[in-house]
């Protein structure tokens, strides 16, 4: 399932900051898309691992034109050995968005999946949105000034008053262990 949230660009062109995030929970999918995309990135949401490791490899093709994610956060369970294999075939990792992932359970596992996927953080679920906003903001700012220093542009985020309310406990699932192998 592919859903999106704000366009690739604003009135004047400049690109917005491109967000992909996976998650399998319907309703915490759509209250990020919602969430996330008011801040002003343009966001992607994707259903499963697949879904998400095709996406991330299409955004990296020049040839394709989707233009490339700045950030992808993601469930721990959905990222499994097909798509750390994934990872390591698309080549250059200079191109690979850094990932936030949300996780159950933590132990020694998901540190070592951490690392594989370049994890800028790694959160309890269930998620603290606050903490992940901040910590997309705080990177995007970071990589805004970094691409103002090379004459690159992108456009402030929005500031944003109506966000949804979060999804209610009967709307998450709750990962497994088994599910971080």
């Amino acid at each position: 399932m592919n859903e999106s949230r704000n366009a690739r660009s604003d009135a004047n062109g400049v690109r917005k900051h491109r967000l992909l995030v996976g998650e399998s929970n319907p309703a915490l999918r759509d209250y990020l898309l919602a969430v996330l995309g008011a801040d002003g990135p343009e966001v992607v949401a994707m259903a499963s691992g697949v879904d998400l490791m095709d996406t991330l490899a299409v955004s990296l093709h020049p040839e394709f034109g989707s233009g490339h994610f700045d950030l992808v956060i993601s469930e721990a369970r959905m990222l499994g050995e097909e798509e750390a294999r994934v990872l390591r075939c698309l080549g250059d990792r200079a191109k690979v968005p850094p990932f936030v992932l949300t996780t159950v359970l933590r132990d020694q596992a998901l540190q070592v999946k951490a690392k594989q996927f370049g994890a800028l953080a790694v959160l309890d679920k269930p998620i603290d949105i606050d903490e992940l906003r901040r910590i997309v903001s705080t990177f995007l700012h970071d990589l805004t000034e970094a691409q103002d220093s090379f004459g690159i542009v992108c456009p402030p985020a929005p500031a944003s008053s109506h966000l949804p309310p979060p999804p209610t406990p009967d709307s998450s699932r709750r990962e497994s262990p088994s599910g971080l192998a």
